[in-house]
């Protein structure tokens, strides 16, 4: 084979003269143009080459099975004149089902061979297929809220029930970085059934502690807000079969209370059609839009538990003892079952033997939860009414077997906020 002479300087200089771009006068002498290029810069020998963009419209589109991408370059006289979603979604020929997640625009200035300047604009925009929704309307009126629920990924290889319990938000005094974590853990996990136990929104100024607590001011109304804020994250955090259960603590009672107190007349105020009161918080908090099924009702939240064997029941929780686990333990030596309690702010796993007059015994084992509230930073943030309070944030998983001959029997896991960390079975999240 006989090698091909590098290209001179002087046949360089010819084809640059020739040709108005490095890449025809590769193609006019049969080289690839990275060598002619590379060629020409080793002499100095430079072309102008004019940016020759394609100036008819131009759309290319990539579409699965639940994501789409179209790219759309084309010329215009104005940068900022920006297609609508809608535009978007007919010009990719996408129906309803899809929706525009991201869009990147890119604009520059393209010079023509015969001169002159265009405008070009080049959009990329990603699609995403909708998933079946729920429709959430806001407490007061407004535009309608979208929540989706995922599908689940994955089933239970073995015949257990997944549950995850969380407890005490304080709306709107929750803390948002440990939700922000419960989520991730909630997405990652996929719990059969929520619940949440009491104490969702707090009412301070409807409270008993109303006239002491000046630095927690917060209306009913931002209390019900945050807290159809926090339903709405929870119920796009679980699967879309996840049953989600709400127990009410004495915090949510505080407003139907106040109401009675002071409007009786209007306390139990129904929509035409409807048994369920106004004011209460499945009415305000749209429960049975999210799917959300409440045990009993906040105006007699004392009674309100929730089975989950033989030998364990939820409850939002009654005493506070002094330290960790001290008042759920209070509540099995007065009972034949297992508690799972919020209210006490604390966390603790505690066991006990439960004797029998036959000489038999058996062992109960429940937790206090801990809770969502954001804990204060400053002595003078907490509440008036409580002095130096041991709170401990975080919440709690259960997983209880089903399986013949161990039917009932459960494990608790606690998932501790420890210092901006969320711990859960040795994981970090």
């Amino acid at each position: 084979m006989t090698q091909r002479a590098p290209l001179g300087k002087a046949q360089l200089q010819d084809l640059a003269d020739q040709y108005p771009t490095w890449a025809e006068a590769a193609r006019a002498i049969g080289i690839p143009v990275t060598t002619v290029r590379h060629r020409a810069s080793q002499f100095g020998i430079k072309i102008e080459d004019p940016i020759v963009p394609s100036l008819d419209p131009r759309e290319v589109i990539e579409v699965g099975e639940r994501t789409a991408s179209a790219e759309f370059t084309e010329a215009t006289v104005n940068p900022d004149d920006v297609p609508t979603d809608g535009e978007l979604l007919r010009r990719a020929n996408l129906d309803d089902d899809w929706e525009v997640v991201s869009r990147r625009t890119s604009v520059w200035a393209a010079q023509e061979k015969g001169g002159g300047e265009r405008i070009m604009r080049s959009l990329r925009v990603t699609f995403r297929k909708r998933q079946d929704a729920d429709l959430l309307l806001p407490a007061f009126g407004g535009a309608p809220v979208v929540i989706k629920a995922p599908t689940r990924l994955k089933r239970n290889a073995r015949d257990t029930e997944l549950v995850a319990i969380l407890s005490d938000f304080h709306c709107p005094y929750f803390d948002n970085a440990l939700l922000k974590k419960a989520e991730q853990l909630l997405l990652s996990c996929q719990p059969d059934r929520l619940i949440i136990n009491g104490d969702l929104v707090d009412f301070p100024t409807a409270s008993r502690h109303r006239k002491t607590t000046l630095n927690c001011t917060a209306s009913a109304n931002e209390c019900i807000q945050t807290g159809g804020e926090v339903l709405g994250r929870l119920r796009a955090a679980v699967p879309d079969d996840c049953q989600i259960q709400f127990i009410p603590g004495n915090h949510d009672s505080w407003l139907s209370a106040y109401l009675l107190e002071r409007a009786g007349s209007a306390y139990d105020l129904c929509v035409t059609g409807s048994d369920v009161p106004v004011w209460s918080l499945r009415s305000l908090l749209r429960f049975d839009e999210l799917g959300i099924e409440m045990v009993g009702s906040e105006d007699q939240w004392q009674h309100a538990m929730l089975r989950l064997t033989d030998l364990l029941v939820v409850r939002h929780g009654l005493s506070i003892r002094v330290g960790s686990a001290a008042s759920v333990l209070a509540n099995m030596r007065s009972s034949e079952y297992a508690t799972i309690t919020g209210h006490t702010h604390r966390m603790g796993i505690a066991t006990k033997a439960l004797w029998k007059a036959s000489g038999r015994h058996k062992i109960v084992q429940g937790a206090e939860i801990g809770g969502m509230f954001q804990m204060p930073r400053r002595p003078t943030d907490w509440p008036t009414y409580v002095v130096n309070p041991d709170w401990q944030p975080g919440f709690c998983t259960v997983e209880i077997e089903h399986a013949p001959g161990f039917d009932g029997h459960f494990s608790i896991d606690l998932a501790s906020w420890q210092n901006g960390t969320l711990m859960h079975q040795g994981k970090r999240w």
